[in-house]
C-alpha cells in the first residue's frame, strides 16, 4: 500500500485530473485552447471555472476546499467526478493506493469520495498559485 503523499500517488492523481480534463464538453469556449499538456494550465483553468461558478458571487464563507467539495459533488465536467456516482470510489482509490482487497475495507464508500476529492483538491493547489 502506498501512502497518500507519495510520488506514485501524487503522479496518479494528476495522470487522473490530465485524463479527465474535457473543457469542450463544457461548453465554455474561452477553456478551448487550454495546452492539455501543461498540468500548470489545466489547473488554473479548473480552479477560474470553479471560482466562476462557486465562489464569486457566493456570500457563503466556506473554505476553497470546500467550494470545491460541492463542486465536484455536482458534477462538474471540468474534472471527473465519477467516483460520486458512477464508479465505486473505494476501488479508484484502492487503484491509486495500490491497496489489497483487505486493505480496501478499511474505506467506507462516503470516506474513499472524500479522501479522493482531497487528493485531487491537493493536486489542484499545488499546480495552481490560485487554489
Amino acid at each position: 500500500m502506498l501512502r497518500t503523499n507519495s510520488k506514485e500517488v501524487k503522479a496518479k492523481v494528476r495522470q487522473y485530473i490530465m485524463d479527465g480534463f474535457q473543457p469542450e464538453a463544457y461548453g465554455y469556449e474561452q477553456y478551448y485552447n487550454v495546452d492539455k499538456e501543461n498540468f500548470s494550465c489545466v489547473a488554473h483553468a479548473i480552479y477560474e471555472c470553479l471560482y466562476t461558478e462557486k465562489i464569486k458571487y457566493n456570500n457563503q464563507k466556506l473554505s476553497k476546499y470546500e467550494y470545491f467539495k460541492d463542486w465536484m459533488q455536482g458534477l462538474c465536467s471540468m474534472v471527473n467526478s465519477s467516483y460520486y456516482y458512477n464508479v465505486s470510489a473505494i476501488d479508484l482509490l484502492a487503484d491509486w493506493l495500490e491497496e489489497t482487497e483487505e486493505e480496501k475495507k478499511r474505506f467506507t464508500e462516503e470516506q474513499a469520495e472524500e479522501k479522493i476529492t482531497y487528493l485531487l483538491y491537493r493536486e489542484l493547489k499545488s499546480g495552481c498559485k490560485f487554489f
